[in-house]
């Protein structure tokens, strides 16, 4: 699990610009401290706040398009640090019976974050162009707050459907009495 491995994320998909990352892994999910966790009984809701102080995520990215401004192509490796993020993730379930016994299945999910600071390390910006590439990833990391303001939901979305990949895979294999007590 460290590193959680994602082969493959369509990050950002706009008229304007496409970012995908491949052979991603992302580091210090063991290091997550649950802060508070909620379920509502009735409704088969379930809500987790998490938090952080630094997320490592690297692989393989390819770029083009235009950020706030700017135009950016590139391809290759890149790093991005998350510190001091707080997570909100909920999750609402269903049960089902198999072979007498009861199994959660996840049916939707959302996840919320607040981040404390981002750091962005894009390699190969513009052809390997050093100077252009440095002035980007010095303007990435300049404006990484409107930055995740406009694509956060997409990075929301992305996150919150890596979460329940994870959850759904442990949950088909565990049945609901060995997970709660009833």
């Amino acid at each position: 699990m460290n590193p959680f491995l994602v082969p493959f994320i369509q990050l950002i998909s706009t008229p304007t610009l496409g970012l995908n990352l491949t052979n991603v892994k992302v580091y210090n999910l063991k290091n997550m401290k649950l802060n508070k966790i909620r379920f509502d009984w009735k409704k088969k809701i379930f809500t987790d706040e998490f938090h952080c102080e630094e997320i490592k995520v690297e692989g393989d990215y390819a770029v083009d398009g235009k950020v706030l401004v700017l135009p950016i192509k590139g391809n290759g490796p890149f790093v991005i640090y998350l510190k001091n993020g707080f997570y909100n993730y909920t999750m609402s379930a269903s049960i089902s019976d198999r072979n007498g016994e009861k199994y959660y299945h996840i049916d939707d999910s959302r996840m919320n974050y607040r981040i404390g600071d981002v750091k962005f390390e894009f390699n190969n910006l513009f052809d390997g162009n050093k100077q252009l590439g440095d002035e980007m990833n010095k303007f990435l990391n300049e404006n990484w707050e409107p930055l995740l303001a406009d694509f956060g939901p997409g990075i929301s979305k992305t996150i919150s459907s890596i979460i329940t990949s994870f959850l759904q895979a442990f949950m088909k294999e565990i049945p609901h009495s060995e997970i709660f007590l009833d």
